[in-house]
């Protein structure tokens, strides 16, 4: 069993997510189909939404923000991918 974390920190285009896939970059949809191959992808979750993307880029120190805020999920700013896979 695999643990994983991915860095995204980058907008989704949901225009393409939703037609035939945004594999370009590590989103939720390219981490499962680069792995689909040799593992069985048991769970999969994303963290993240616009506020704390603009925290993360602008370097701003967690202790000065809302704690809820940062924890809100928005599945358009997938900042961290965590999965649990399983080799098949």
């Amino acid at each position: 069993v695999a643990l994983i974390t991915v860095a995204g920190l980058i907008q989704i285009s949901r225009y393409d997510y939703e037609r035939w896939g945004d594999f370009w970059r590590f989103t939720d949809m390219g981490i499962k189909s680069a792995l689909k191959q040799n593992f069985e992808i048991i769970e999969c979750h994303t963290y993240g939404n616009v506020f704390a993307t603009i925290a993360e880029l602008q370097g701003f120190p967690t202790e000065f923000l809302n704690q809820e805020d940062l924890l809100k999920s928005d599945p358009d700013y997938q900042i961290l991918i965590g999965l649990v896979a399983r080799k098949k």
